[in-house]
């Protein structure tokens, strides 16, 4: 590997741990299998998605906040958002 390749590396991998959590909003589309859609960008299906137990019951049209887990595989349901 060629040194600019490495500094590459560590750059991108200093960043990614500077970085660990992003905050995202989503909206359920589907309930069985939950799929939320995330900023109308991207859907994220159930197979991304960790839910807690206060995230149990959610109904399509629910808005959700997401937190990005390091590496962006996985996707923490934090909570329902509450609309006024």
């Amino acid at each position: 590997m060629a040194l600019i390749d490495q500094l590459k590396t560590i750059a991108t991998s200093a960043h990614v741990a500077g970085d660990p959590v992003a905050v995202l909003y989503a909206t359920v589309t589907k309930t069985s299998p939950l799929t939320v859609n995330v900023d109308q960008r991207f859907d994220l299906s159930e197979d991304f998605l960790v839910r807690t137990e206060r995230t149990k019951y959610l109904v399509a049209g629910d808005k959700v906040i997401l937190l990005r887990v390091q590496g962006g595989q996985e996707y923490v349901v934090l909570e329902k958002v509450a609309i006024t």
